[in-house]
């Protein structure tokens, strides 16, 4: 059931992401629509055409949040297709300094980072598809499930959130809308699992911490001490 769901959501993957060329996007009258319905859309959340256009196609295409960065400098990133552990294939984009290892290498606030991605992914799903402006509160619902897990790993809430994404298209291939796809119904037995094994993790690594150590040491001391008693007895 999983690989079919997988099948179905790389299909409409690949009709979404098929072609870089297709008709434009018009962003402004989007904003304008979405503006009726919630009130003022910041210009800063607005994500760019080349997202906007991929959501067009579809609302619930898998995007790679580095198209999200709010500093928009992603014209030196490098396009790759990975396959997922599940077999799905997906576009993303790394950076020069995504292959760079070591303390030296340039350190993020990868939550910060996914914070405002996330925001920009909703306020572009939204812009295309009225049901999720309808229903944004359970995207933000996510974004609290999500950082629950920020609390034990950071980096692992980002990967879950990346993993979950993922399989969105899937979901959504089989009828399900995709704010719906963000619903407790779909993300809390993948987020239950996946703290499950954080947990078993934390409680193996502490089973295996040594609790001893060998090692060389000397020591000097001194003392004296005088005493003097009487009794008696019979």
């Amino acid at each position: 059931e999983a690989r079919r769901l997988l099948e179905r959501g790389q299909r409409e993957l690949d009709a979404a992401t098929s072609s870089s060329s297709g008709p434009q996007v018009n962003i402004d009258k989007l904003i304008k629509n979405l503006t009726e319905k919630l009130g003022v859309v910041p210009p800063n959340i607005v994500p760019d055409e080349k997202v906007m256009k991929l959501l067009s196609k579809s609302s619930s295409a898998y995007v790679d949040f580095k198209l999200l960065n709010v500093s928009n400098s992603n014209s030196n990133a490098r396009k790759r297709l990975r396959t997922t552990t599940t077999g799905l294939v997906v576009e993303v984009y790394e950076k020069p300094e995504d292959s760079r290892s070591g303390d030296n290498g340039l350190v993020l606030d990868i939550m910060g980072a996914w914070t405002a991605q996330f925001g920009r992914y909703v306020a572009g799903v939204c812009l295309v598809d009225e049901h999720a402006a309808n229903n944004i509160l359970t995207f933000l619902s996510y974004q609290c499930e999500i950082g629950r897990i920020a609390l034990y790993s950071p980096a692992r809430a980002v990967d879950a959130d990346r993993q979950f994404r993922m399989s969105v298209p899937g979901i959504a291939a089989t009828g399900v809308p995709v704010w719906q796809c963000y619903a407790q119904e779909h993300t809390a037995p993948f987020f239950s699992r996946l703290l499950a094994e954080m947990a078993n993790r934390r409680m193996w690594s502490t089973y295996r911490q040594p609790k001893g150590g060998k090692g060389k040491g000397k020591g000097k001391g001194k003392g004296s001490g005088k005493g003097k008693g009487k009794g008696s007895g019979k």
